[in-house]
Order: C-alpha cells, then structure tokens, then sequence
C-alpha cells in the first residue's frame, strides 16, 4: 500500500566535504510537487526531431544539467543555517516566492545559490532530487 508523501517536510543535510565537521553548515531541503517538477524539467530541457517521419528520424533531448541544477535548489532549499560570506560574516536568508501556473512556491535566493559554488549546487540538486522519491522507510510505513 502506498502512502503520500509529506509536501511540506523538511529535512536537514549536512554536506560531507564541508570543511568544519565541528560546525557544519545545514541545509534545509524541502520536497517539490510534480507540478513543480514539471515546470523546472520544461525549462531546463529540449527535443529535436531530424525529419518528419516518426519511424526513421532521430531524436535528441538536451538537457541544461547546471540550469536543472540550480533550479532544484532554487525551488527545494528551504533554509539554511551556519552559512558565512567570504568575509565570514553570517549570511540572513529570506524565501522569496515565486507564481507558477497560479501556484505560490517559496523560492531561495539566487544570489545566495550563486555563492555555493557549481560543485555544492550540483550536490544539493542530487540530495532534493533523491527527497522527491518514497523512501523504503517510508514505503513500510
């Protein structure tokens, strides 16, 4: 038996190549509906079809990887918590929200995203992509 999943639930994640095990910063990562998905799918990839007949032309589907990347964390990351700026000054997060087919999402500050670097934000995309699924846990509950 199926039980839905919790839109609303927060989770907390601490990277394992943070510098400061002691004091590591922690995400809060949030769970995206499929509406949502959707959305950031749609604008992060694109089809090509060579010719017309559907048989014999090949199709392409490329994917903006870094673009979907971002905008899982856009979307997902709800939070955050001991996070510094290069000064090492404490770094105040605000959600801002974003209107998506008449639907209010929060959304986290790009410019903050920007700051993680590629390899953090790639990181964190995997972590909110991977909440998106029943876990086993959940699944036996």
């Amino acid at each position: 038996m199926f039980k839905a999943i919790d839109p609303l639930a927060i989770t907390f994640y601490k990277s394992p190549s943070d510098p400061d095990i002691s004091n590591p910063t922690v995400f809060h990562i949030g769970r995206l509906d499929p509406a949502l998905r959707d959305y950031i799918d749609g604008k992060c990839m694109s089809m090509e079809q060579s010719g017309s007949d559907k048989k014999s032309s090949t199709r392409k589907v490329k994917i903006n990887t870094l673009q979907h990347a971002t905008m899982l964390v856009q979307f997902g990351l709800r939070g955050i918590d001991n996070f510094q700026d290069a000064d090492g000054k404490p770094v105040a997060v605000a959600l801002g929200q974003t209107s998506i087919n008449g639907k209010s999402y929060p959304t986290f500050p790009e410019e903050v995203i920007a700051s993680f670097g590629v390899s953090l934000v790639e990181e964190l995309a995997g972590v909110i992509y991977s909440e998106q699924h029943i876990s086993e846990e959940e699944a036996k509950n």
